[in-house]
Order: structure tokens, then sequence, then C-alpha cells
């Protein structure tokens, strides 16, 4: 008795290919992203590990750098408002999120010129945001802040 399997092998190669694209077509998002291209947010509530302003007045290099301490922040808001706490000084600024690696954050010493400020380091766990260097008419300034979640 001969059987006939080119039918019941078409049935099956059918049902493979539909169980296949059901697979590639349920891939698992986080936000809207897929998992493989998921990346870190600036946005969000981060401790202040280092903030540092250097300025150069009259050929003169200072360098100010506060280290955070506890309860120290740098809250980034969905609603485009930066909350900062360092010691006992308290600040809100606007910010516009321009790129993975570009932030605008007028006020604070960060973009007054209205060049973005960069950001250069941003993990799940550590960021690093660097303004860019500002000419003024006493000389050059520039921050640099490190920041840990």
């Amino acid at each position: 008795m001969i059987l006939n399997t080119s039918g019941m092998k078409r049935s099956h190669l059918l049902i493979m290919i539909c169980l296949t694209l059901a697979a590639a077509a349920c891939k698992k998002t986080i936000s809207g992203a897929s998992l493989a291209t998921a990346r870190p947010s600036i946005r969000g509530n981060w401790h202040i590990v280092v903030d540092s302003t250097t300025n150069s007045i009259g050929g003169t290099v200072n360098t100010k750098v506060y280290r955070g301490v506890a309860g120290d922040y740098f809250d980034l808001r969905t609603d485009s408002k930066c909350y900062i706490k360092e010691g006992s000084v308290y600040d809100t600024l606007y910010y516009q999120v321009l790129s993975d690696t570009t932030i605008n954050l007028p006020g604070a010493g960060f973009n007054e010129g209205n060049a973005p400020s960069h950001i250069i380091t941003l993990t799940g766990s550590n960021a690093t945001i660097i303004s860019p260097v500002e000419l003024t008419p006493d000389g050059a300034i520039f921050r640099k802040m490190y920041l840990a979640q």
C-alpha cells in the first residue's frame, strides 16, 4: 500500500511557516521600543555624584567641585522640568532632550548661550552631562555633572 504524503508535507510546511511568522511578530516591548533597541533614558531621578564648574578668568583657571551627598538629586521629569537639589540649594529648570546625546538645559551654567549640552555617558546607572564652553567678556566657563541612579 502506497501512502500519498505530499499533502501532509505541504500542510506541515505551511504550519511551520505560520508558527515562524507568529513568533517573529510577538516581540516583547518596553514603552514601545523592542528589547533589542531599548536604550537608557536621561529622564528620571538621578543622584548627584560630582558637579564641577570650570572658568578661566584673566588667564587663571578655577574649578569648583561639589561632591554630592545623600539627598541630592537631579530629577528630569517627563513634563520638561528639572528639579535640582545640591546641599541646601534648590533650583528648577526647563529642559529639552534633543537626541540621545544632546540636551538643552538653559540656566545654572549649562547652556547660557543656547548651545546644547552633551550627554557623554548614559547607561542604566550612570550619566555624564557637559556644557559647551561659553565665552564671556571675563573668560570661558563650562560645567560637568556626573550622575548615578
